[in-house]
C-alpha cells in the first residue's frame, strides 16, 4: 500500500534523526527507503526523506559515497524543478545538496548534471524567500570551499543574485554574512 510505504518512510527518516539510529538504519538498507521516498508525490515524504540522506550522509564518507553512486544527487537536483513551488522542498534539497558538495570531484558531478546551473538559477528565481535565499548562498559559498572556479559563478549572473538577495534582505543576518 502507497500510503503506508509513505508512513514507514517518514517514521524511518524521523528516526534517521538522531546520529545513534543512523548506521542501524544503514545496515538495514533503510537508505533505499529515503532513495524511493525522494520520487514521492507526497511532499511529506519527499522532505523526510531527502533530510534522512542528508543525516545519512553526514556519518560517513562511504555512506555519502554509495548515495552518489545509487543516484541521490540526480533525485535531489530533479527536486529542485519538480518542486520549485514548493519552498520547503526546495530547502530540503539545498541544505542536502550542500552536504553532498564536500569534495572538488562530487561538486563536479552535481554540476555536471545541471545542479550548480539549478542552484543558480533558483537563487535568481526567489530572492525574496529568506531560507531558498539563505539555502542557495550556503551551497554557493561551499563551492569556494572546495576549490570551484567562482569565475564560472560570476560569469552565470549569480553575483547579481546574490546583490539582489542581500539587498531584499537587509535585515537577515545570515544572508549578509553569507
Amino acid at each position: 500500500n502507497k500510503k503506508e510505504k509513505e508512513f514507514l518512510s517518514g517514521l524511518l527518516a524521523n528516526l534517521a534523526v538522531e546520529e545513534e539510529n543512523v548506521n542501524p538504519i544503514v545496515d538495514g538498507g533503510g537508505q533505499q527507503a529515503f532513495l524511493s521516498g525522494l520520487k514521492s508525490s507526497n511532499t511529506k515524504t519527499v522532505t523526510s526523506s531527502s533530510r534522512a540522506l542528508g543525516r545519512i550522509a553526514d556519518t560517513s564518507k562511504d555512506n555519502l559515497e554509495w548515495l552518489i553512486k545509487e543516484g541521490a544527487t540526480t533525485d535531489l537536483v530533479d527536486m529542485l524543478s519538480e518542486h520549485e513551488d514548493n519552498a520547503e522542498v526546495v530547502e530540503c534539497a539545498l541544505s542536502v545538496l550542500t552536504k553532498f558538495a564536500t569534495s572538488g570531484e562530487y561538486v563536479s558531478h552535481i554540476e555536471q548534471i545541471g545542479g550548480v546551473g539549478e542552484v543558480i538559477e533558483i537563487l535568481s528565481q526567489n530572492s525574496k524567500d529568506e531560507s531558498i535565499v539563505d539555502n542557495s548562498l550556503a551551497f554557493v559559498e561551499h563551492l569556494a570551499t572546495v576549490d570551484y572556479d567562482m569565475e564560472r559563478l560570476v560569469n552565470a549572473g549569480t553575483l547579481n543574485s546574490i546583490l539582489d538577495a542581500m539587498d531584499t534582505h537587509k535585515d537577515s543576518e545570515a544572508i549578509q554574512l553569507n
